[in-house]
């Protein structure tokens, strides 16, 4: 089968587990280590070959085509904390080949992607890019933890347009504190939150030096995170950018009220 530079690799019926697999043959033969939410988040050759070569992506898009077949009503559903759609493959396979099922990503991951400061304008965000991509408004809106926050405010700003959504379903998804950004609590729940996307320890957090500079705290962290050995190739500024993801989606959860 003839794959093109654009085309998607799981619209084309890639699996989690075939992107192990590409990953390895990167490695194999390019030395390049990646990992496969690298796959996730640049999911096609163009994409990724700008990914290896360290450019930034600027056909990037968040809607990801997890199970694009089908005649149902399309369901799109926000990436929890971490940002990625990957916790939703097994969900999209699971609910067969007639129901449509869409990711949508968080930008700010990868370089070039556009940042974005408010739950609102997130919101904004991806419900144009369902426009751009597939012509018409979401009708059934999904979410897990902070992306059920997500999911509803599309909601409430596709209703007060005019608007309908049939269904929104949030899974796991907490109430708003409503409370200011305290800047340690945002640096603690952050690391919280990187250590689970890198499956650290649950223990792990109580070990990180705290009195220390933020660059000395993301060494150590960087450290622990090789010698885990599952991302022993991992790169410091990787690491970096993905703590500096998790600072501005928490000051985005803590500022958020639910109109």
């Amino acid at each position: 089968t003839d794959i093109g530079l654009d085309d998607d690799f799981f619209s084309i019926g890639g699996t989690l587990q075939d992107a192990q697999r590409l990953v390895g043959k990167i490695e194999e033969h390019l030395h390049k280590q990646i990992d496969v939410s690298s796959v996730v988040r640049n999911p096609t050759v163009s994409l990724l070959a700008r990914k290896l070569r360290g450019l930034p992506s600027p056909n990037w898009s968040p809607v990801v085509p997890l199970q694009p077949k089908g005649d149902r009503p399309a369901i799109y559903c926000v990436a929890p904390f971490g940002g990625t759609v990957g916790p939703y493959f097994d969900l999209a396979r699971a609910l067969g080949d007639d129901q449509p099922f869409y990711g949508l990503q968080i930008p700010g991951l990868e370089p070039g992607q556009p940042s974005v400061a408010t739950l609102e304008a997130l919101s904004g965000f991806m419900i144009q890019h369902i426009l751009d991509a597939h012509g018409v408004s979401p009708r059934i809106l999904m979410g897990w933890s902070s992306g059920g926050l997500v999911a509803f405010e599309m909601a409430q700003q596709l209703r007060s347009r005019g608007e309908e959504v049939d269904l929104i379903f949030l899974l796991d998804t907490g109430f708003p504190d409503n409370e200011l950004p305290d800047q340690d609590r945002i640096d603690r729940r952050a690391m919280e939150g990187l250590a689970n996307l890198y499956q650290l320890p649950a223990d792990f957090i109580a070990t990180i030096p705290w009195q220390s500079s933020e660059d000395e705290r993301l060494q150590y962290f960087w450290q622990q995170v090789r010698e885990d050995g599952a991302n022993v190739g991992i790169e410091l500024e990787e690491v970096n950018t993905a703590y500096q993801f998790s600072k501005s989606q928490m000051h985005m959860l803590l500022e958020y009220s639910v109109q």
